[in-house]
């Protein structure tokens, strides 16, 4: 992922999406039209913006893939091993949650 760039150094090209952070700490999407920044979820800026960054490159196919995948019988049993706080349940207490 790109590091941040303060806007005193450089500018986002006009219109284009990217991450913005304001000078009280708020990290939203947003966009310079070229006059004024504006939020993509609504209107103008308020607070000063003083850095961006372009938002990353989406998941190649096979790390989306890595996420959305059946399970192995060995990793089913391995989560009907854990209790509901993660900790591990004898057998005879595992009908008891």
């Amino acid at each position: 992922m790109s590091a941040w760039t303060p806007v005193s150094e450089s500018m986002p090209d006009s219109d284009t999406d990217v991450i913005v952070a304001t000078e009280d700490g708020h990290v939203e999407a947003g966009y310079h039209n070229g006059s004024e920044w504006r939020w993509l979820s609504a209107g103008v800026i308020e607070i000063p913006v003083t850095h961006w960054m372009p938002f990353p490159n989406p998941p190649e196919e096979g790390e989306v893939r890595r996420w959305n995948r059946v399970l192995s019988d060995e990793e089913i049993a391995a989560l009907y091993k854990l209790g509901p706080t993660g900790v591990e349940v004898q057998p005879q207490q595992a009908g008891q949650l």
